[in-house]
C-alpha cells in the first residue's frame, strides 16, 4: 500500500499545532481506504468533562464542532465502546455512516470533520491512518461560550451551576437540554 497525501505550504511544521497535518490520514489502495480508530486516555475524565454522549455535547458543542464532526465522534466512539477495541473503517463506509460524500481528498468532508475533532483537541492523530479519540469532552471554553447566543449562554451558565451544585448530570442533562427558552 501505497500512502498518498497531499499537504499545504501553509502550515509550518516547527507548529506543534500543524505537525497532525502533514501526516498521511488514509492508507490507500486502488479500492480501500482504512482508518483506524481507539479510545485515547487523555486528561478529562468524568469529574471534570463530559461523556460522549451526554446530550451537553449535542447542546452546546454542536455548533462548535458542526454537525458532521460531532455525529462522527458519536459514531466511532459507539462502535469502539460496543466492541471494548480499536476499529478501522473504510472511507467509503465511514462516510456515508456519517452522511458525508466518500472522498479521501485532503479537504473532503470525512478528512474536514476529523480534522475539526483533532483541532479541537477531541482527538488526535497517532499515526498515519490512525486516530485515537477522547469518550471525555471539556466543557466550553471562555472562548467557545463567547460565541453563543445570549439564551445559549444563559442555558449553559445554569446548566454548569446545576452540576456544581451537586445535581447528577445525567439527571440535569435532558431536562437543560430541552429547556423552553421562554422560562429563561
Amino acid at each position: 500500500m501505497n500512502a498518498v497525501f497531499a499537504q499545504s505550504e501553509k502550515f509550518n511544521l516547527e507548529r506543534p499545532e500543524d505537525r497532525h497535518r502533514h501526516m498521511p490520514l488514509f492508507w490507500h489502495s486502488e479500492e480501500l481506504s482504512l482508518i483506524r480508530f481507539s479510545s485515547w486516555e487523555n486528561k478529562y475524565s468524568p469529574d471534570n468533562s463530559f461523556y460522549f454522549r451526554s446530550p451537553y455535547i449535542e447542546r452546546f458543542w454542536l455548533g462548535i464542532l458542526g454537525p458532521s464532526a460531532t455525529w462522527l465522534l458519536r459514531i466511532v466512539l459507539a462502535e469502539i465502546e460496543q466492541r471494548d477495541a480499536p476499529i478501522s473503517f473504510t472511507s467509503a463506509i465511514l462516510a456515508s455512516r456519517v452522511g458525508l460524500a466518500d472522498n479521501t481528498s485532503w479537504n473532503s468532508p470525512l478528512s474536514r470533520s476529523i480534522r475539526r475533532l483533532i483541532d479541537f483537541k477531541i482527538a488526535k492523530q497517532s499515526g498515519a491512518g490512525h486516530v485515537s479519540v477522547s469518550k471525555y469532552i471539556p466543557p466550553l471554553s471562555l472562548r467557545q461560550i463567547g460565541v453563543l447566543t445570549a439564551d445559549e449562554k444563559i442555558l449553559h451558565s445554569r446548566y454548569l451551576d446545576r452540576l456544581n451544585n451537586g445535581q447528577n448530570s445525567n439527571d440535569s442533562n435532558l431536562e437543560i437540554c430541552n429547556h423552553n427558552f421562554k422560562d429563561i
